[in-house]
């Protein structure tokens, strides 16, 4: 997370870099997600970096692991380097789904066992095994509130 001297970062809440080249996947600004989670003359972004545990990255120092993310948004001519205020870094193990055939599988026999109670909806990342956007997956819980303030 870095803390920017600056209104805002871009026009939109997130942006994604699909670029081997490129240490990380996605930059999320919170604060264009709602104007309350930043003060009005200042922002952060959120840099996403995909490692686990036996990556050379995530074990790095976090002051390593830092500079490396920052050099790269420097370079992309992304930031500026006297607009930072703060950066931290927080390791999420397991904050995605890997999804392999075997746990497909497991998933799938889970999920067949799940159908049998009427009364229970799976939504979520966890729940689904699945990458879902925020946005969708409460569009899908108000759809079932929805359904179920109907019978």
């Amino acid at each position: 997370m870095i803390f920017l001297e600056m209104k805002n970062f871009s026009n939109y809440a997130s942006i994604y870099f699909p670029d081997k080249n490129v240490n990380f996947t996605r930059i999320y600004e919170p604060k264009q997600r709602s104007n309350s989670l930043a003060p009005n003359d200042k922002t952060c972004i959120v840099v996403e970096v995909p490692c686990n545990e036996s990556d050379e990255l995530y074990n790095s120092h976090s002051d390593i692991f830092k500079n490396e993310i920052i050099n790269s948004l420097l370079k992309m001519n992304l930031i500026q380097k006297n607009k930072i205020i703060e950066c931290l870094t927080y390791k999420i193990p397991n904050a995605y789904p890997i999804l392999t055939n075997e746990n497909i599988q497991s998933m799938n026999i889970i999920n067949d066992y799940i159908k049998k109670f009427e009364n229970m909806k799976m939504i979520g990342r966890g729940a689904e095994f699945k990458y879902l956007h925020t946005h969708d997956i409460f569009a899908k819980a108000v759809n079932y509130i929805n359904f179920l303030s109907q019978e």
